[in-house]
């Protein structure tokens, strides 16, 4: 190979002509802030019974992320005024019975539970076979 071949150079970019027939389109970034009712109202489309989440998340043109977040905060925060309460039956007292059951302890400490419709005739019996 008599030709050789000139290198130099070729690991530089290349250089072009500037543009100027580029037009360049300026726009301000569209930041919106939605109100805690319109919140409200996106997330209960979105959570309604056979709704499709994806279709509101396209109708308002709000991301994915910003739903999910606000769903998030909407589950885990609870409403103003209402503290978070949790009802327990008191240790030393038990919880009365239903009014359709009848208890009786007799002296002996056998117990006889009755719900329901009771037969007295049935009741008589069960009670003189027991005390």
């Amino acid at each position: 190979m008599d030709d050789e071949q000139s290198y130099e150079g070729a690991y530089e970019p290349r250089k072009s002509a500037p543009k100027s027939d580029a037009v360049y389109e300026v726009r301000p970034i569209r930041k919106r802030v939605w109100t805690s009712a319109e919140k409200l109202t996106i997330l209960q489309e979105g959570m309604a019974p056979g709704a499709v989440p994806a279709d509101v998340i396209r109708r308002y043109g709000i991301s994915s992320s910003l739903y999910y977040t606000w769903r998030k905060q909407a589950l885990t925060a609870a409403p103003a005024g209402f503290a978070a309460v949790q009802i327990a039956v008191p240790a030393g007292n038990p919880p009365p019975p239903p009014a359709n059951r009848i208890e009786i302890e007799t002296p002996s400490g056998t117990r006889v539970r009755i719900e329901g419709a009771v037969d007295p005739r049935v009741l008589g019996a069960v009670l003189k076979a027991i005390c």
